[in-house]
Formats: C-alpha cells, sequence, structure tokens
C-alpha cells in the first residue's frame, strides 16, 4: 500500500493507513446551502438524507438514486432528465411525508 496521499472526490485528499483505515482530509461542503426544494424534480427537501443527496449530486435523496446515480457519467458533465422522466419521481416523491415525527 502507498503512503503518498491522493486525489479523491471533491478535491478530498485520502490515502491507505494499515490495513483497516482511510484517512480523509479536504472534505468542505460547508459553503453550499442546502434549497427549500430539489433543483431536479422541484419537490420539498424532506430531511437529512436530502440534504446529504444535495451535497453529493445537487438533488433530493430519490432523485439521486433515480436520475443521478444510475446515469453519473452524464449527470456530471450537466445532463438532465426530462420533464417526461421526471413525472416518475415525483408521483414516488409526493407519496412520502414531508414531515417527521418521532
Amino acid at each position: 500500500m502507498s503512503d503518498s496521499w491522493k486525489k479523491g472526490y471533491k478535491n478530498r485528499e485520502y490515502k491507505f493507513e494499515g490495513s483497516h483505515f482511510i484517512l480523509i482530509k479536504n472534505g468542505d461542503f460547508s459553503n453550499k446551502s442546502i434549497p427549500f426544494d430539489c433543483p431536479t424534480c422541484g419537490v420539498l427537501m424532506r430531511d437529512r438524507n436530502d440534504s446529504i443527496a444535495f451535497q453529493i449530486f445537487e438533488c433530493c435523496r430519490e432523485c439521486m438514486y433515480d436520475i443521478a446515480y444510475p446515469n453519473k457519467a452524464r449527470w456530471t458533465k450537466g445532463w438532465r432528465p426530462s420533464e417526461e422522466e421526471l413525472k416518475y419521481v415525483r408521483q414516488k416523491r409526493l407519496k412520502l411525508p414531508s414531515y417527521i415525527c418521532k
């Protein structure tokens, strides 16, 4: 295993330390504000999972799983789905509650 730092996602640097640990540095997402609704499907962001998905793919969690991740290469180049393709995601997303009760 190499002791040198390598470039990773969003310019994070990482290296392997022994056989069980990966050290990561420069992973700052703090300057990206989370919108109230998803820029892709337009539905209200619901919870922390949507916030995390937005930090990575700039969309809600449902859009991340259904659209962005399966089309990752095209997504990172700026591709976005058509309105027709978004119908399914919106319908699925609108069935989920927009609140959390404990």
